[in-house]
């Protein structure tokens, strides 16, 4: 199948019939192509380097975001309360040996009370003294016999 081109020239004939065949219509398409694809470059309208993105890329990209953020949240959430669950057992155990150390001073009053002091010198049979003999020295210093 041949194609027919008009072809205009700038001499006196105003046009030209050129008959050609298919391989070369294609061949000439081609190069047509390559030239809109060199001047779409050369114009600026595409930089080089830079990277198109397209819906799928952008739903894609805020899909990993979303599960990055929910993947932290999550973490942040889960440790809040693992925190929070160790402070409420620190608080417990305070509260415990507060109410021990209580009991533990009540328990050292009533055995350094009179009471328990002289029932258990009659346990030791300690002798209480009647008279009390005290040695006076004339210099602050005790003398070597």
């Amino acid at each position: 199948m041949s194609k027919i081109i008009f072809v205009r020239s700038l001499g006196f004939d105003r046009s030209k019939k050129i008959v050609r065949n298919r391989e070369a219509a294609v061949a000439d398409k081609k190069i047509f192509n390559m030239r809109k694809k060199v001047s779409v470059i050369s114009t600026g309208t595409k930089s080089q380097g830079s990277i198109g993105i397209g819906f799928l890329g952008a739903v894609l990209c805020l899909f990993v975001l979303v599960a990055v953020c929910g993947s932290v949240y999550l973490y942040e959430v889960n440790d809040l309360a693992t925190k929070g669950y160790e402070i409420r057992e620190y608080e417990n155990k305070l509260n415990e040996l507060s109410k021990e150390n209580k009991k533990m001073k009540i328990e050292e009053v009533q055995l350094r009370s009179m009471y328990n002091l002289e029932k258990s010198t009659e346990e030791l049979d300690l002798v209480v003294s009647k008279s009390v003999t005290y040695i006076e020295l004339a210099s602050p210093v005790a003398m070597l016999p």
